[in-house]
């Protein structure tokens, strides 16, 4: 028989099992587009380094970078914006320097890992993205799953 007790323990089970799976899915992602996805270098059309409000802290800076670059995929040009299967970058100021550093964005090129079933969907920094916000999403999911699982073992001693 369900009650506020029992709907209380399954939503906080589903919540922490979506949040899992979408954090998980996201890797994934990025991870198929790296093995699977074709690599083509594109040109940087324009490139921008700014600062964004950190949720964890209102002391420390976080940067993010919006890259606009076109590249050349089976005879046809495309332009893109997105950077990963998030499509945000937020480190701090001396990680998105590194980031700059090894994709030689001073020279306007960069790699660009292109779905070959749908060319519109390209990524130029795959597992590059705010891995705090991640983590963050992680924990929390873990945690609801947990405390679900753990008030449904007290409340039935399965």
């Amino acid at each position: 028989m369900f009650n506020i007790d029992n709907l209380f323990i399954l939503s906080m089970i589903i919540l922490g099992a979506i949040g899992l799976l979408g954090v998980v899915v996201f890797w994934i992602a990025d991870i198929v587009s790296i093995i699977l996805f074709d690599k083509v270098e594109a040109n940087i059309m324009e490139y921008q380094i700014y600062e964004i409000q950190s949720f964890l802290s209102h002391d420390f800076s976080v940067y993010s970078i919006y890259i606009k670059y076109t590249y050349k995929y089976r005879g046809s040009e495309y332009i893109s914006t997105r950077l990963n299967s998030i499509n945000t970058i937020a480190k701090s100021k001396i990680h998105i320097d590194k980031i700059i550093e090894q994709v030689n964005i001073a020279e306007n090129k960069v790699l660009a890992y292109v779905c070959p079933f749908y060319p519109k969907y390209a990524v130029v920094f795959p597992l590059k993205f705010n891995s705090s916000k991640m983590l963050f999403m992680f924990i929390l999911a873990v945690f609801s799953f947990s405390c679900g699982v753990y008030f449904l073992y007290i409340r039935y001693k399965i």
